[in-house]
Order: structure tokens, then C-alpha cells, then sequence
């Protein structure tokens, strides 16, 4: 059985409402409240609700349970089912520097899988490269990713095997992602949302901070959706996820200056 559920996003200053109708199976797995499946936590307000946490900690031991040099990065780490999962620089100041998706052990900090890709399409300087954050998805266990040059991946969260890919700036021309600064996706249901100012072809062509679905299993693109054409700005926010009059709906700042 399906449920149907009304989407939009809603755009201030101009007020345009986008209603979208997306599916969504009815048993789908709930997130584990102790998990921390993106960067601002289960709910996306930064609040973990575990108990007894202790009050201090260093690095040089007091409540130390383990510390990692190659786990350094910009990005936010997320945690889903025992895994601590990270955006890092692959082989940095060589002719093989890349980004890459690293897993390991919550427990132990040991490194369990690496998953590398090129960062060719991009001028981002070096110190962005692993800027953006992963998200677990409870449903499934997937990770997934909106890298550096527009890189969009779907990862097995077991074995770090990609199960598929897009390249937002080939096929939709996403910019750069704002000198590096790029943002992370979001699941709602059975999607996978991303976004970003992009200028590409034929409709697309004017340049907008677009949004685009892609169907969390397959990859296959199911929406597109912008703001406003010729955007004044680009944007680092996150778009959030809520529900507005009984209505699930994305709220997020956007690259002409609305929210």
C-alpha cells in the first residue's frame, strides 16, 4: 500500500508555493532516535537526545575513546547503525587528489571501506575539498552524497560499493558549488533531493537555484523545481524538511535571497 503525501516548498518573498505529490511505502523503517544520520542530527536541530554524555573530554585523553589523523576533514561526520561516516581529501597535494566517503567503526575508529572519486570538473581551492556532509538513510542504509564538481552518489553503507551515480554539472551544469562550499542532500520518503545554482541547456539554460529529486533507489531524476531565474546569489543552506498546515514541505534559503 502507498501513501500519498503533498510536498512544497515554499519560497518567501514572492510566496510561490510549489505542491508536488510524491509516493512513499507505508513500512517504512523509522530512524534510530541515538543515531545521527545528518550533520544536524535525526530531528535537524543539532539536539541529540542520549543520555549520561560526559560533561568533558580532550584530546589528549580525558574521556578519549578513540582519535584518527586520517579522519581530519571539514565535513561533518554522520553515525547510522555502528558506522561513523566522512567526507575527506583523497591523497592531497598529488596528481591522484580526489574527495572520497569514508566509513569506520563507531567503536574503534578503524577503517572499514573508502569510496574515491576524480574532482576534475571543479577550481575549488584544496582546503574545501570534503566540505560537504554524507546522509544516512535509516530506510535503507545508504549513504548518500553531493560532492565536490557536482558529484551525486548512492552508497552501499555495508560495503561502500557505489549502487549509482549522476554528475550534476554534466547533465544539469551545477556550478562549482560556490567555490567548494557545496551542501549535502536530503531524503524525504522515497527521494533524494539536492541542490544548487545551476545554468545548463535548452529549458534549463537561464541560470536558478534549481532543486531535483532522484528516486532514492534507481537514480532516475523525478522533479525539477527553481526560484526565480538570474538568482543575485548563491546560497550555502541547507533546505529543511517539516510540515506546514499538514502539509510535508522543504523550507530553505535560496540563491535569490528568499527563504
Amino acid at each position: 500500500m502507498m501513501l500519498r503525501a503533498a510536498f512544497r516548498i515554499c519560497v518567501a518573498l514572492s510566496l510561490s508555493l510549489l505542491s508536488l505529490a510524491i509516493s512513499v511505502a507505508a513500512d517504512g523503517k523509522k530512524a534510530d532516535p541515538l543515531d545521527w544520520p545528518m550533520w544536524r542530527g535525526p530531528e535537524g536541530t543539532g539536539i541529540s537526545r542520549e543520555k549520561n554524555l560526559p560533561g568533558t573530554w580532550s584530546p589528549e585523553g580525558e574521556n578519549l575513546v578513540w582519535k584518527s589523523e586520517a579522519l581530519g576533514t571539514r565535513s561533518t561526520p554522520i553515525v547510522l547503525n555502528g558506522k561513523l561516516y566522512v567526507v575527506c581529501r583523497h591523497e592531497p597535494e598529488t596528481v591522484k587528489e580526489g574527495e572520497k566517503v569514508v566509513c569506520a567503526d563507531i567503536n574503534t575508529g578503524k577503517i572499514l571501506w573508502e569510496n574515491i572519486h576524480n574532482i576534475f570538473l571543479t577550481d575549488a581551492p584544496a582546503e574545501r575539498i570534503g566540505w560537504s556532509s554524507v546522509v544516512g538513510d535509516p530506510a535503507t542504509g545508504n549513504i548518500f552524497l553531493q560532492g565536490l564538481a557536482g558529484v551525486c552518489k548512492c552508497i552501499d553503507g555495508e560495503t561502500g560499493k557505489t549502487i549509482w551515480e549522476r554528475s550534476l554539472m554534466e547533465e544539469y551544469g551545477i556550478l562549482s558549488t560556490y567555490g567548494g562550499r557545496t551542501n549535502h542532500p536530503i531524503i524525504f520518503e522515497d527521494l533524494v533531493i539536492l541542490s544548487g545554482v545551476m545554468t545548463g541547456w535548452d529549458e534549463y539554460a537561464i541560470p536558478a537555484h534549481r532543486y531535483i529529486a532522484f528516486s532514492k533507489a534507481t537514480g532516475e531524476a523525478v522533479w525539477i523545481q527553481s526560484t526565480k531565474p538570474r538568482p543575485e546569489d548563491t546560497t550555502f543552506s541547507t533546505p529543511f524538511v517539516t510540515v506546514v498546515d499538514g502539509q510535508a514541505a522543504i523550507i530553505t534559503g535560496a540563491g535569490d535571497g528568499s527563504i
